[in-house]
Protein backbone atom coordinates (compact mmCIF):
# COMPACT_ATOMS: atom_id res chain seq x y z
CA UNK A 1 0.00 0.00 0.00
CA UNK A 2 1.55 3.32 -0.86
CA UNK A 3 1.79 5.87 2.07
CA UNK A 4 -0.92 8.06 2.05
CA UNK A 5 -1.95 11.51 4.19
CA UNK A 6 -5.86 10.93 5.58
CA UNK A 7 -7.93 13.21 7.65
CA UNK A 8 -10.37 10.42 8.61
CA UNK A 9 -8.24 7.34 9.71
CA UNK A 10 -10.68 4.02 9.62
CA UNK A 11 -10.68 0.55 12.00
CA UNK A 12 -7.69 -1.74 10.96
CA UNK A 13 -5.49 1.45 9.19
CA UNK A 14 -1.69 1.63 10.36
CA UNK A 15 -0.99 4.65 10.68
CA UNK A 16 2.10 6.79 11.67
CA UNK A 17 1.70 10.57 13.74
CA UNK A 18 4.75 11.49 13.96
CA UNK A 19 6.95 10.89 11.17
CA UNK A 20 10.52 11.78 12.77
CA UNK A 21 9.82 8.96 15.34
CA UNK A 22 8.12 6.50 13.15
CA UNK A 23 6.06 4.80 15.58
CA UNK A 24 3.16 2.71 14.24
CA UNK A 25 -0.18 2.63 15.63
CA UNK A 26 -3.42 0.34 14.23
CA UNK A 27 -6.46 2.01 14.43
CA UNK A 28 -8.58 -0.08 16.74
CA UNK A 29 -11.93 2.71 16.98
CA UNK A 30 -12.83 5.70 14.78
CA UNK A 31 -15.92 7.78 15.11
CA UNK A 32 -17.47 10.72 14.95
CA UNK A 33 -18.03 12.00 18.34
CA UNK A 34 -17.29 14.45 21.77
CA UNK A 35 -18.99 17.26 20.83
CA UNK A 36 -21.62 19.56 23.23
CA UNK A 37 -22.50 23.01 24.12
CA UNK A 38 -20.79 25.68 25.98
CA UNK A 39 -21.63 28.65 28.15
CA UNK A 40 -24.34 30.09 25.91
CA UNK A 41 -27.39 29.11 24.23
CA UNK A 42 -24.91 29.61 20.39
CA UNK A 43 -21.97 28.39 22.08
CA UNK A 44 -22.08 24.77 20.20
CA UNK A 45 -19.23 22.35 19.37
CA UNK A 46 -19.71 20.22 16.74
CA UNK A 47 -18.77 16.39 17.48
CA UNK A 48 -15.09 15.25 15.72
CA UNK A 49 -13.64 12.52 14.14
CA UNK A 50 -11.90 10.39 17.42
CA UNK A 51 -9.41 7.96 16.91
CA UNK A 52 -8.21 5.76 19.20
CA UNK A 53 -5.28 3.82 18.24
CA UNK A 54 -2.85 1.10 19.58
CA UNK A 55 0.87 0.95 19.24
CA UNK A 56 2.42 -2.06 17.15
CA UNK A 57 5.45 -3.56 17.87
CA UNK A 58 8.47 -2.59 16.30
CA UNK A 59 8.31 -5.68 13.69
CA UNK A 60 5.25 -4.06 12.72
CA UNK A 61 2.90 -6.99 14.69
CA UNK A 62 0.05 -6.46 17.01
CA UNK A 63 0.72 -6.50 20.85
CA UNK A 64 -3.15 -6.56 22.47
CA UNK A 65 -1.45 -5.35 25.50
CA UNK A 66 0.33 -2.27 24.01
CA UNK A 67 -0.42 1.44 24.83
CA UNK A 68 -3.12 3.19 23.47
CA UNK A 69 -3.44 6.65 22.29
CA UNK A 70 -6.20 8.90 21.15
CA UNK A 71 -6.68 12.12 18.93
CA UNK A 72 -9.15 14.08 17.05
CA UNK A 73 -9.16 14.63 13.22
CA UNK A 74 -11.39 17.29 13.41
CA UNK A 75 -13.75 19.39 15.28
CA UNK A 76 -12.75 22.20 18.33
CA UNK A 77 -10.31 19.50 20.55
CA UNK A 78 -7.15 20.06 21.87
CA UNK A 79 -5.37 16.72 21.25
CA UNK A 80 -5.56 17.53 17.26
CA UNK A 81 -3.74 14.98 14.57
CA UNK A 82 -5.51 16.51 11.55
CA UNK A 83 -3.54 14.87 9.01
CA UNK A 84 -2.22 11.31 9.34
CA UNK A 85 0.02 9.16 7.50
CA UNK A 86 -1.39 5.47 6.25
CA UNK A 87 0.97 3.13 5.81
CA UNK A 88 -1.03 -0.02 5.29
CA UNK A 89 -3.63 -1.88 6.47
CA UNK A 90 -4.72 -4.71 9.32
CA UNK A 91 -7.31 -6.96 9.11
CA UNK A 92 -8.77 -8.40 12.35
CA UNK A 93 -9.48 -12.10 12.84
CA UNK A 94 -10.82 -13.88 15.64
CA UNK A 95 -9.72 -17.59 16.68
CA UNK A 96 -11.75 -20.18 17.71
CA UNK A 97 -10.13 -21.27 21.25
CA UNK A 98 -12.24 -24.86 20.88
CA UNK A 99 -9.75 -27.18 23.38
CA UNK A 100 -9.30 -30.56 22.29
CA UNK A 101 -6.96 -33.36 24.22
CA UNK A 102 -2.95 -32.42 23.75
CA UNK A 103 -0.81 -35.17 23.78
CA UNK A 104 2.84 -35.18 24.64
CA UNK A 105 5.76 -37.60 24.81
CA UNK A 106 6.95 -38.60 27.38
CA UNK A 107 9.64 -41.03 29.10
CA UNK A 108 9.79 -43.49 31.14
CA UNK A 109 13.72 -43.82 32.58
CA UNK A 110 14.70 -46.72 33.93
CA UNK A 111 18.11 -48.75 35.17
CA UNK A 112 18.84 -52.45 35.69
CA UNK A 113 19.04 -53.45 39.15
CA UNK A 114 21.39 -56.00 38.52
CA UNK A 115 24.01 -58.05 35.91
CA UNK A 116 20.95 -60.41 35.25
CA UNK A 117 18.38 -57.41 34.41
CA UNK A 118 16.03 -59.25 36.48
CA UNK A 119 15.29 -56.12 38.40
CA UNK A 120 14.77 -52.68 37.32
CA UNK A 121 14.33 -49.07 39.12
CA UNK A 122 12.80 -46.63 37.91
CA UNK A 123 14.54 -42.75 37.60
CA UNK A 124 11.78 -40.93 36.42
CA UNK A 125 9.88 -39.18 33.71
CA UNK A 126 11.11 -36.63 31.46
CA UNK A 127 10.06 -34.56 28.45
CA UNK A 128 12.76 -33.33 25.82
CA UNK A 129 15.07 -34.51 23.35
CA UNK A 130 16.04 -38.41 24.29
CA UNK A 131 19.89 -37.11 24.08
CA UNK A 132 19.39 -34.99 26.81
CA UNK A 133 17.48 -36.91 28.80
CA UNK A 134 20.26 -39.68 28.35
CA UNK A 135 22.72 -37.21 29.56
CA UNK A 136 21.25 -35.60 32.38
CA UNK A 137 19.97 -39.60 33.82
CA UNK A 138 23.36 -40.84 33.03
CA UNK A 139 24.66 -40.64 36.56
CA UNK A 140 21.62 -42.07 37.69
CA UNK A 141 22.40 -45.28 35.76
CA UNK A 142 23.26 -48.66 37.80
CA UNK A 143 24.42 -50.53 34.66
CA UNK A 144 22.32 -49.46 31.31
CA UNK A 145 19.77 -47.02 30.92
CA UNK A 146 16.31 -47.97 29.04
CA UNK A 147 13.93 -44.98 27.75
CA UNK A 148 10.40 -46.42 27.25
CA UNK A 149 7.94 -43.59 25.40
CA UNK A 150 5.07 -42.98 26.64
CA UNK A 151 2.24 -40.75 25.28
CA UNK A 152 0.40 -38.33 27.80
CA UNK A 153 -2.63 -37.12 26.81
CA UNK A 154 -3.91 -33.82 28.82
CA UNK A 155 -7.46 -33.71 29.00
CA UNK A 156 -9.52 -31.01 30.49
CA UNK A 157 -13.76 -30.49 30.52
CA UNK A 158 -13.33 -28.35 27.06
CA UNK A 159 -12.28 -31.57 25.26
CA UNK A 160 -14.30 -33.81 27.05
CA UNK A 161 -17.36 -32.19 25.87
CA UNK A 162 -15.81 -31.56 22.09
CA UNK A 163 -15.08 -35.58 22.11
CA UNK A 164 -18.51 -36.78 23.29
CA UNK A 165 -19.44 -34.20 20.45
CA UNK A 166 -17.55 -35.97 17.34
CA UNK A 167 -17.96 -39.07 18.71
CA UNK A 168 -21.86 -38.29 18.87
CA UNK A 169 -21.35 -36.84 14.74
CA UNK A 170 -19.55 -40.58 14.31
CA UNK A 171 -21.86 -42.37 15.12
CA UNK A 172 -24.92 -40.21 13.14
CA UNK A 173 -22.83 -40.28 10.27
CA UNK A 174 -21.84 -44.28 10.64
CA UNK A 175 -25.79 -44.93 11.21
CA UNK A 176 -26.22 -42.59 7.47
CA UNK A 177 -23.93 -45.03 5.87
CA UNK A 178 -25.84 -47.64 6.48
CA UNK A 179 -28.63 -46.56 5.18
CA UNK A 180 -27.20 -45.32 2.43
CA UNK A 181 -25.70 -48.66 1.77
CA UNK A 182 -29.25 -50.25 2.49
CA UNK A 183 -30.97 -48.49 -0.15
CA UNK A 184 -28.18 -49.22 -2.96
CA UNK A 185 -28.71 -52.59 -2.17
CA UNK A 186 -32.37 -52.31 -3.44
Amino acid sequence: MDAKYTKEAQVGEVIIIDEKKALEYVVIRAELEGGGTGHGPHDIFPDGWHVEARKLKPDGSYNPKAKTIDFYQSGCFTNMKEKVKVVGKMEQTFVSKKTVATTQNMYKITTQGDEEGKTTHTLGYATGDIEDIRIYFDDMKYYDLDIDEISVVHVNPESVSERKRLLQEKASLEKRLEEIKDLTKQ
